[in-house]
């Protein structure tokens, strides 16, 4: 409904992930990245694109989870599984077409804080990131030589 009430949306970006690593999800990282990928094939079915296409999706893998997240150990073991994301969200990618990737981790790390949330910094580094990521996207290259 999000889709079809935007359109046309020419990319959706997705960026998921950190609360699935949570003990009482129990979920492998494997798992966490095939709910991923079914947002990814919801965005590529829909006719939410240019001329009633699927939009283009840029995922982006968060951040690791800090060493010792606090709110009352719901994190915990979380940065082990949070270092297997990128991997696993990386074959979803690649197993589709018109899907691009990025991983958060190369570029910052969570709030020390807490471990999980991004710091104002963070988030402003991010939004570069991501920023120059979608300029190397073809569709948008095709867009700025028109």
């Amino acid at each position: 409904m999000c889709l079809e009430s935007h359109k046309p949306i020419h990319l959706v970006i997705i960026m998921l992930g950190t609360n699935d690593v949570k003990v009482r999800f129990s979920a492998p990282a494997a798992d966490i990245a095939k709910g991923v990928g079914l947002l990814l094939d919801i965005v590529s079915r829909s006719t939410a694109g240019p001329g009633e296409s699927g939009p283009a999706c840029l995922l982006v893998c968060p951040p690791l989870v800090g060493e010792e997240p606090g709110f009352d150990g719901s994190f915990s073991q979380g940065r082990e599984k949070s270092k297997q994301l990128a991997d696993f969200y990386k074959r979803e990618v690649d197993s589709r077409k018109g899907c691009f990737f990025l991983d958060a981790a190369e570029y910052i790390e969570t709030n020390p804080v807490n471990g999980v949330h991004l710091t104002l910094e963070g988030l402003a580094v991010l939004g570069r990131v991501i920023a120059e990521k979608i300029q190397t996207i073809p569709l948008f290259l095709e867009e700025r030589e028109i």
